[in-house]
């Protein structure tokens, strides 16, 4: 989250240095960002609506283009037929769980084998082979064959500092999970943020004594 400080008057100054690369006139013409997210999640559309001002800011330019989540998460994300997007992660617990978070950004895991919808890194990108790319590529086999679950932790912290320096990805918000129990009545209950929801343990779960 540090690494994506709001900072309008810098973002404008980088603007400006890549219009004058390009020779282009951003004031009369600026750049465009495609923003493209589900337009049935009330949050994600509230979050698309903001987004034209707060760009706008630093001299970039918004357009949006809002779809049915079918549609999103069918066509538009899999065949990569978007600009930006927006969507969320749900992650799952334990060592698997942090690897798997990092498997979908794997150079080599390019669909229909792997799951890096995203393209970094693979040969279509312009990072096809940086060295962010190399190093991205050798923690990642590193961190599949840990059998120490700190060291898989720490190779995870690595990774995401990796991901969030190239600018793959921007934390916008985190979301809350909640579950209550008759902490008097049920004992064995654990939180279970997953997909794999509160219920996960369930077995575990029994009625205390009075």
């Amino acid at each position: 989250w540090s690494v994506y400080e709001h900072d309008p008057a810098r973002a404008a100054i980088l603007v400006a240095a890549a219009c004058a690369e390009l020779e282009r006139d951003c004031e009369a013409s600026p750049p465009q960002v495609v923003f493209s997210t589900t337009s049935n999640s009330d949050s994600r559309f509230r979050l698309a609506q903001l987004l034209p001002d707060m760009l706008a800011e630093s001299g970039i330019g918004v357009q949006l283009e809002l779809e049915d989540s079918q549609i999103f998460f069918g066509d538009t994300l899999d065949n990569g037929d978007w600009d930006v997007g927006l969507w969320a992660w749900k992650g799952q617990p334990g060592a698997a769980g942090l690897i798997s978070a990092m498997d979908v950004f794997d150079p080599d895991g390019e669909p229909p084998a792997g799951s890096n919808y995203y393209r970094w890194g693979t040969p279509d990108s312009v990072v096809s082979e940086d060295d962010a790319v190399t190093d991205f590529r050798d923690l990642l086999a590193e961190m599949r064959t840990s059998y120490d679950y700190d060291e898989v932790k720490r190779l995870a912290g690595v990774l995401e500092l990796i991901i969030s320096e190239e600018a793959v990805i921007v934390p916008v918000s985190s979301g809350v999970t909640v579950g209550a129990v008759w902490a008097d009545e049920i004992a064995g209950f654990q939180m279970n943020p997953t997909r794999a929801g509160h219920t996960w343990n369930i077995e575990m779960w029994h009625r205390l004594e009075r």
